[in-house]
């Protein structure tokens, strides 16, 4: 776990996390970046969000990284998030240059339809 960041042109998910799948050598092949939304006062889930300047409708999020090497970790993974985020509303804090919060979103609750399934119908 560690922090981490991807630039996307639409910084809301509907899913409550993003996911990238990529290939590198020194990370053994294929692996998948999570960014899952930081834990903050009262239980509150959200990401940073700051418009690139540079392009046009393009943001740099920043939440929870992870790196997954195994589809096996990242089925894993995301199953145990699914479940935690069910019903919860994430919030987007803009940030400037300098990482000061500059302006507040929400999205609605999020609704993956998961609560009280086992692990073997999220497969």
């Amino acid at each position: 776990m560690g922090k981490g960041s991807i630039q996307r042109k639409n910084y809301i998910t509907k899913q409550g996390f993003f996911r990238v799948k990529d290939y590198d050598i020194r990370h053994g092949g294929t692996f998948w970046f999570v960014i899952e939304p930081l834990h903050g006062w009262e239980n509150k889930r959200f990401f940073y969000v700051e418009p690139i300047k540079e392009k046009k409708d393009v943001y740099e999020i920043t939440g929870e990284g992870y790196i997954l090497t195994r589809q096996e970790q990242l089925t894993e993974h995301l199953n145990k998030l699914r479940k935690e985020l069910e019903g919860v509303v994430i919030y987007y804090y803009f940030t400037d240059e300098t990482g000061h919060v500059i302006h507040e979103e929400s999205s609605p609750p999020i609704t993956t339809g998961v609560r009280g399934k086992s692990e073997y119908e999220l497969s």
